[in-house]
């Protein structure tokens, strides 16, 4: 394998802001330098501009599939690196994993196997709007192996999701006159903290249901009370989102809050005998070595 290409590729990656949204310069850079290498390209579409990219050397539907995502995370920063690393948005997700894809596919192409190819996704840190596509659009390899930073173990279960927008409502005022305000971040902070403080929630685990709270906003001005307040709600689950959801809902009748633009997505897990290798959740239980 040429770690010195792979490394060179990791960085060129790195220096292309792809956060979620802004996919469309990296599918271009690859959608170029790609064929180069003997690759064939398709572009599949998804939403508007944005697209997948299906590469190939010698077929439309691919026996083995490699597959990981163009997007980041917010926001886009280096290539830096030191003698034995690398630093930047994507290094380890997965714009390195990327990297090392093309060269172990290359390597297996060297060796004459055949029906390889590389489904790269747009949208996978949000909604995962080009995953959803590639399955409509594709049909299905004999395997597919999906790449995301998990400590070299491939995992068979993955977590679900539960997404939520809480918000607060109130009575907005200048703050030196509180009596006759009703703050709505006052309405929001101990729903949050109720919510962060139940029983049957792991504060840190892999193995348990985890709540993350983001995203805070609360009024227009410092010297104002603010009348309206809301917060992102993000559980990680272990367990059925219905499960979930009825805690959640019963917990919040003791506040004057409300919830809207709920996602959900129960956990998945292989079937007897399946080996599923999809890591997007990265918190899977019970790991198989590879």
């Amino acid at each position: 394998m040429q770690f010195d290409r792979m490394r060179r590729w990791t960085r060129d990656l790195i220096a292309i802001d792809s956060v979620t949204g802004r996919e469309g310069e990296l599918a271009a850079f690859l959608a170029r330098e790609l064929p180069a290498r003997g690759w064939t390209i398709r572009e599949l579409p998804v939403q508007g501009t944005r697209r997948n990219l299906l590469a190939s050397f010698d077929t439309e539907q691919p026996r083995i599939c490699f597959n990981t995502h163009l997007d980041t995370v917010p926001e886009a920063y280096g290539p830096d690196e030191d003698s034995e690393r690398l630093y930047g948005r994507g290094a380890c997700d997965t714009k390195g994993i990327l990297a090392a894809m093309l060269e172990a596919l290359e390597e297996a192409r060297g060796q004459g196997v055949e029906g390889l190819g590389l489904l790269l996704v747009v949208g996978e840190e949000t909604d995962h709007v080009g995953a959803k596509a590639a399955g409509e659009a594709m049909l299905e390899p004999e395997v597919l192996i999906v790449g995301e930073p998990t400590e070299n173990k491939f995992l068979r279960a993955q977590k679900g999701l539960l997404t939520a927008r809480l918000t607060a409502g109130g009575i907005e005022g200048h703050s030196g006159y509180p009596e006759v305000c009703d703050s709505a971040v006052d309405r929001l902070l101990p729903a949050l903290e109720a919510l962060r403080s139940a029983s049957w929630l792991k504060q840190h685990s892999d193995a348990g249901t985890t709540l993350n709270i983001s995203l805070l906003q609360g009024g227009d001005a410092f010297n104002k009370v603010p009348g309206t307040a809301s917060a992102s709600l993000m559980y990680r689950l272990s367990e059925p989102a219905s499960r979930v959801m009825a805690r959640v809902e019963e917990l919040l009748q003791d506040f004057a809050v409300r919830t809207r633009d709920t996602g959900v997505d129960d956990p998945g897990q292989a079937e007897a005998g399946e080996l599923v290798l999809d890591w997007h959740r990265a918190a899977a239980s019970d790991p198989v070595d590879p």
